[in-house]
């Protein structure tokens, strides 16, 4: 492990990790560095790494989140899904992976980003998890979603 990866893991052992600190660390292998994170044996570590991913730049976040979304633990694939309101582009192109996610909580934080950011291409996939939501609240949620977004 090199000195900038070291240096960023003692930031995201924090209690409250100061993101901004560890993305400045970060250099041109980011996104690299950030993917290896997002893998680690710590489920904590890589759900940090998941939420570092949101505060580097889009074109080095991509790959990190990409692995975050398809991570087996549910809490790494939540905190990407928070993420991904800090890159409204790439929003707009893995939020639908998020928003069919088997854990109700990464729906959840899908149906906030796509709140938040409201990101072209969206809408079918919110009507969608309108009809099949096995949760009131996340279809009320949806609902309410899809009243916001541009048609």
């Amino acid at each position: 492990m090199n000195r900038d990866t070291e240096a960023i893991l003692q930031i995201l052992q924090a209690e409250e990790p100061e993101y901004s600190a560890a993305a400045a660390l970060l250099g041109t292998n980011a996104s690299a560095i950030v993917s290896d994170l997002v893998q680690s044996d710590s489920v904590e570590i890589a759900a940090k790494a998941a939420s570092l991913a949101g505060h580097i730049g889009a074109a080095s976040a991509e790959a990190p989140l990409r692995l975050a979304l398809s991570h087996e633990n549910p809490q790494v694939r939540v905190a990407a899904a928070a993420s991904l309101r800090l890159h409204p582009d790439l929003a707009a192109v893995l939020v639908g992976e998020a928003l069919s996610d088997a854990d109700v909580g990464v729906r959840k934080w899908a149906l906030r980003t796509v709140q938040a950011v409201k990101p072209p291409g969206v809408r079918a996939s919110v009507e969608a998890r309108i009809q099949i939501e096995e949760h009131p609240a996340l279809r009320q949620l949806a609902a309410e979603v899809l009243t916001e977004l541009p048609t």
